[in-house]
């Protein structure tokens, strides 16, 4: 070694110790992934309870409106929220939001309610495909009414939605195409 390459390899040690320390170490406790099922009655019955809250929202202050989970329904969320029709205090209200949205996902873009556990807890989520990629639209729009922040519920949508087409394209990325049969 020359006289420079030993300086800096003598600098560079220490970090290079750390390094490989954080390589080797084991960490003390491995995390899980998600255990991700399908919903029990009670949260369907749960997220039954909440379409009705929006539902009744809605024909108490619009008129009569089907929720199906159409994209013309985003109108009437975002509507709910401009005009503060459910107060910051009520949560499970809020949540109801959340869940019609999820709705309008789950129909739109082809995913799934799901029930999830993890060390925090349990939640509901939108699941895409039979995959771990999860969308949590029952808190989408609370955690933002409640931190204050300004809400676009078409932009969530559409968040989700390039989310959704992300995935599919990184699937096909990976799929294989089968043999082009020839017949002659």
């Amino acid at each position: 070694l020359s006289v420079t390459q030993e300086k800096i390899s003598v600098k560079y040690l220490p970090v290079f110790i750390a390094v490989v320390s954080l390589l080797f170490s084991a960490p003390s406790q491995s995390v899980q992934p998600p255990q991700i099922s399908s919903l029990t009655a009670e949260e369907e019955s749960r997220l039954e309870r909440q379409r009705t809250v929006v539902a009744n929202i809605i024909r108490d202050s619009f008129g009569y409106v089907r929720l199906e989970g159409s994209l013309s329904e985003i109108y009437y969320l975002q509507k709910i929220i401009d005009r503060q029709l459910i107060p910051e205090s009520e949560k499970f209200d809020l949540q109801a939001l959340g869940v019609v949205l999820g709705d309008i996902m789950a129909r739109n873009l082809g995913l799934r309610w799901v029930k999830v556990e993890d060390r925090y807890g349990h939640s509901r989520a939108l699941q895409f495909e039979n995959t771990q990629n999860l969308f949590f639209p029952v808190t989408m729009i609370s955690r933002r009414i409640k931190s204050g922040t300004p809400i676009s519920v078409q932009a969530l949508y559409d968040d989700t939605e390039k989310g959704v087409k992300a995935l599919i394209y990184e699937r096909s990325k990976y799929r294989q195409l089968p043999k082009p049969k020839y017949t002659y």
